[in-house]
């Protein structure tokens, strides 16, 4: 059986096992993070990401699952030899946060090189940004890395101040960690990017 709930609840103390025995009732928390997409694919990993801001003080558990009850979900069958709609199992895997850079955000965002001297504007995107950067050594690159950490794209960084506009509308909507490298390959500049669907 597939399903459309898919949650994460950040939280500053640990909240108890949703354990069968205990019958807490998750559906009292509210997550910050409700992903309606339906997943039915068997056979392949299907990425999920979302945005959103934590009010709390500071996050230190994650819980991740379905905070819907039976009555709020929607499904669809799956396994249509057996044809018993009882449960929905899930496996997750690579679960990445990437806290954003919200100095430079909007549309409308003006250039802002931030202290470091890199910044992306706008952020989030969803079809270009530009990159802004100063004080960088000679034959610099940018790449785009995804949440699974893979080096998706390398574009060559002209110039040592200035900016530079990149077509993202290529890439899959998702967080991106942007990091210009020297000519050896050291780190020396890094932010976050946010691609959103096109």
């Amino acid at each position: 059986m597939g399903i459309n709930s898919f949650s994460a609840y950040f939280s500053d103390t640990l909240i108890p096992s949703a354990g069968w025995s205990n019958n807490l009732a998750i559906s009292n928390y509210t997550p910050q993070v409700q992903i309606n997409t339906m997943v039915i694919d068997t056979q392949h990993w299907v990425q999920l990401v979302d945005t959103f801001t934590y009010e709390g003080n500071g996050a230190n558990y994650i819980c991740l699952g379905n905070f819907k009850t039976d009555a709020q979900l929607q499904w669809q069958l799956v396994d249509s030899i057996r044809n018993l709609p009882i449960a929905a199992y899930y496996f997750y895997d690579d679960v990445s946060l990437v806290d954003l850079d919200t100095s430079a955000s909007g549309v409308n965002a003006t250039p802002l090189v931030a202290v470091d001297g890199f910044s992306l504007y706008p952020n989030p995107t969803d079809n270009e940004v530009t990159i802004a950067f100063k004080d960088l050594p000679n034959n610099c690159k940018l790449q785009f890395i995804n949440t699974m950490g893979m080096v998706v794209d390398q574009i060559n960084v002209n110039g040592q101040t200035g900016q530079q506009q990149i077509d993202v509308s290529k890439y899959s909507a998702g967080l991106y960690l942007c990091t210009i490298i020297n000519s050896s390959g050291t780190i020396i500049k890094q932010s976050k990017l946010n691609i959103i669907g096109h």
